[in-house]
């Protein structure tokens, strides 16, 4: 089942922002602004379980006004998602976001957090 939730959460996502890659972006070329996520799997309960989904957004300015409108698209589009599939429910839920200071003053950064539960059915 995890499997299957993983390619759902990197469809809601790439959804939103065509140039999502989970852990890295290993492209030759980057294309800006991109996004990159981690998540962490635990067991909240006998049948269900719990992931966390940690977001990055970088996006090459010196301003993170392209990087608000994309975190709002994001948040609108999976922030209270529920979807019940065969197998399992998922609900996701945001949690927080904020601005990272990077090491180039060109490049912006923000990190977004949401939760997954799943329900097995």
């Amino acid at each position: 089942m995890a499997l299957e939730v993983e390619a759902k959460v990197a469809e809601l996502l790439t959804n939103v922002l065509a140039e999502s890659h989970r852990n890295y972006n290993h492209n030759q070329e980057v294309v800006y602004p991109y996004m990159t996520y981690q998540t962490e799997l635990e067991m909240a309960g006998e049948d269900l379980e719990a992931i966390n989904l940690d977001c990055q957004l970088f996006d090459r300015s010196t301003s993170d006004k392209k990087l608000l409108e994309v975190e709002y698209k994001l948040k609108s589009a999976i922030d209270k998602v529920t979807l019940l599939e065969e197998k399992y429910l998922m609900m996701v839920r945001f949690v927080r976001s904020g601005a990272v200071s990077t090491n180039d003053d060109n490049i912006v950064r923000r990190d977004l957090s949401f939760r997954i539960k799943i329900y097995r059915r």
